[in-house]
């Protein structure tokens, strides 16, 4: 039987797929006749079809393909791995790609508990490289509707910016309050979760790496509901882990380091670790997958130099209008100092017994 001719519209359509594909493999095969060009001229966006994001969309799509052992084109020909899941860019390659959703349900059952456990979901805003070239400033969390209904968010944040629980909170409600839609009643309103990972230690009362929170009463300590559920997950505490016959805590380490010695073992027992190993491996021997993963590193860490940067300023305004007051400036450094660790004002009031007013004068400036 001939197949039918398709309209003016769907050949056109299909004569644009094939010249991006044309393209692609241009592209690949004249790599060595560029390697002069820096990565952001490398990465320049065509208009004759997204040449890049046709290109990573098309060899992301086919991870399926890696994981099954198929070998992988464009290889930069490094083997070290230096690809941390723990930045952003990564971390939503591997969790919030539909290709890959068994990853994201092994690691949600691992951190939430409950009486059943997730067999099927749906990434919402899944990784699309198009949009996160032409928006650097997204925030590349992984949101997903669970098979029961809930929503859950998980966020990676490699600094401590002193917003944390706020930050939580603020996302958490935003995730809720979009469930519903003008005229929509209360009831439709789902349980929502919020998961952070954070390469920092955060919380300073416990020595727990995984804290979970719900909404109870002071006294009695009963549930008012159960549509929130927040989890804090602080890497550099899993050294205090008890029980190492845990997924939770494979996964953690998988994040904290996925050079570790250990990973082979855990891979082996996991087939999920395994499978999000190979989409580092991927990121690591792409060329243009980690041309795209160091720029956002760089750029993290040129966020990172400017808010210290901004810290060292305010200290330094801070003691000059110390000066002014004042305050002895041995005095001052140390009440300086305890502002930057977090230390509470009553300790910094009776360690340096400067008054109230002169505390609050001092914080002002700084903030």
């Amino acid at each position: 039987m001939e197949e039918k001719e398709v309209d003016d519209d769907g050949s056109k359509t299909e004569n644009n797929n094939r010249s991006m594909q044309r393209e692609i493999t241009e592209d690949h095969s004249k790599r060595d006749e560029n390697h002069h060009l820096s990565n952001s001229q490398q990465l320049t966006l065509t208009p004759a079809g997204y040449q890049l994001a046709g290109y990573f969309i098309l060899t992301y799509n086919l991870s399926m393909d890696i994981v099954e052992g198929k070998k992988c084109y464009n290889k930069s020909g490094g083997d070290d791995m230096n690809i941390s899941p723990m930045v952003d860019f990564a971390f939503k390659c591997i969790f919030g790609s539909e290709v890959n959703k068994s990853i994201l349900i092994d690691f949600l059952n691992a951190t939430i508990s409950g009486e059943s456990k997730i067999k099927d979901l749906t990434i919402i805003d899944p990784f699309n490289l198009k949009e996160y070239i032409e928006d650097k400033l997204s925030i590349l969390d992984v949101k997903a509707k669970l098979d029961d209904g809930s929503f859950v968010n998980v966020e990676v944040q490699i600094t401590d910016q002193k917003n944390m629980q706020k930050r939580t909170l603020f996302y958490w409600s935003k995730l809720y309050t979009q469930q519903l839609t003008e005229g929509e009643r209360f009831h439709k309103l789902e349980k929502t979760i919020a998961i952070n990972i954070m390469n920092f230690e955060l919380l300073k009362n416990t020595r727990s790496f995984h804290t979970t929170y719900h909404l109870r009463e002071d006294k009695e300590a009963f549930v008012l509901t159960d549509v929130m559920e927040i989890h804090m997950i602080e890497v550099p505490k899993i050294i205090n882990a008890d029980n190492i016959d845990n997924t939770l805590i494979d996964w953690v380490l998988f994040l904290q380091d996925p050079k570790n010695k250990n990973m082979e073992v855990l891979a082996v027992k996991n087939p999920q670790i395994k499978k999000a190993m190979t989409v580092l491996e991927f990121i690591n021997s792409d060329k243009k997958a980690r041309a795209l993963y160091e720029a956002r590193e760089k750029e993290l860490r040129d966020r990172m130099e400017q808010i210290e940067y901004a810290k060292e300023l305010g200290l330094e305004q801070g003691l000059e209008q110390g000066i002014e007051q004042g305050i002895e400036q041995g005095k001052l450094e140390t009440i300086l100092n305890f502002l930057k660790a977090g230390v509470s004002d009553e300790v910094i009031l009776k360690a340096t017994k400067i008054n109230k007013e002169e505390l609050k004068k001092l914080k002002e400036q700084i903030n």
